[in-house]
């Protein structure tokens, strides 16, 4: 239950054209957050223009999906206000119980892969729940399945995967994205390819691979890049393979200490679909959002339109 981010004052400018009297909505906030005076202050100066806002504080696992599902039985736009672990647990929770209500992002976590990549203010509160309840700039966008599991960002997976799984949440609030970065220069010098099969539509690859990547947003691991080409709304998927070879370990690295996406697509190809598949003869760590699970067969296909999510219009993730 690790969100965290640094508490910052922010001044919060009433009047906006972007929410109006007559919204309702439910804020799912991340039970670090409810002490944050600034998130205060922009749910006052919207109940004071005649916005209809409740806000749930989570405490453990599982709230946010059951305070999710509450707002939706209310009719209410539901906001996720945390880091991509909420992200992804506020979709989820909606789109299991088929709600028809929109979603917002407020982004308070650590890397806010998802809402970086989408444009979605980082640093203004009161500019992204603004956002969030504006029902000009929701738009029906894909979601990524897996089975029973559904995801808003990127999945992937490969020995590469446990740079994320395994960074402490103590980390992640000292140090914020460089986390990644710290964490991941004592474990790529150890790590060891896996052997696997990646297959698409009109597309399969057999070998050793240090990391897949499949896409329906396009960073993750505080700022990464992983799917460059990765759009919301096109109903395909985006799948990178970072295979083993000379001087890969050495680029994900990199990646990780600069954000060099760029440097990291010399080590790696890519393929678009509407579904992937991988198979591993030994178990396979993948990461769903931030979510491990493991396996050695994974089927990941595009759901299309299946979540409102308010964005701004210019968005990066939103097909041209």
């Amino acid at each position: 239950m690790a969100d965290g981010s640094p508490t910052t004052r922010l001044h919060v400018v009433s009047g906006s054209s972007q929410t109006s009297s007559g919204v309702r909505a439910l804020l799912v906030l991340h039970g670090e957050h409810g002490v944050r005076e600034d998130i205060r202050e922009v749910v006052e100066v919207l109940r004071a223009e005649g916005v209809d806002i409740e806000v749930r504080l989570t405490w453990e696992g599982g709230h946010a999906a059951l305070f999710a599902r509450e707002g939706a039985d209310d009719g209410r736009t539901v906001v996720a206000g945390g880091g991509d672990g909420t992200v992804h647990e506020v979709a989820e929770a909606l789109v299991r119980n088929g709600a028809d209500v929109p979603m917002g992002i407020l982004p308070l976590g650590t890397a806010n892969d998802f809402a970086a990549s989408a444009g979605i203010p980082l640093d203004d509160p009161g500019r992204a729940l603004r956002l969030a309840l504006d029902s000009a700039s929701v738009r029906s966008v894909d979601l990524l399945g897996v089975g029973d599991h559904t995801v808003v960002n990127l999945a992937s997976a490969g020995p590469a995967t446990r740079l994320t799984v395994q960074t402490s949440d103590g980390l992640k609030r000292v140090l914020g994205s460089l986390s990644y970065a710290v964490s991941g220069i004592t474990q790529i010098a150890a790590m060891e390819a896996q052997e696997g099969t990646v297959r698409g539509p009109d597309f399969e690859w057999s070998g050793r691979f240090l990391a897949v990547a499949v896409g329906n947003g396009n960073q993750a691991g505080g700022g990464i890049v992983l799917c460059p080409d990765a759009v919301i709304d096109d109903g395909l998927l985006d799948v990178r393979v970072v295979p083993e070879g000379d001087g890969a370990g050495r680029l994900l690295l990199d990646s990780l200490l600069h954000g060099r996406d760029a440097v990291l697509e010399e080590a790696s190809f890519g393929h678009r679909g509407a579904w992937v598949e991988i198979e591993t003869t030994e178990t396979l760590h993948v990461n769903l959002d931030g979510e491990p699970v493991d396996g050695t067969s994974f089927r990941f296909e595009v759901r299309r339109g299946a979540l409102r999510l308010a964005l701004p219009e210019a968005s990066p993730l939103l097909g041209g």
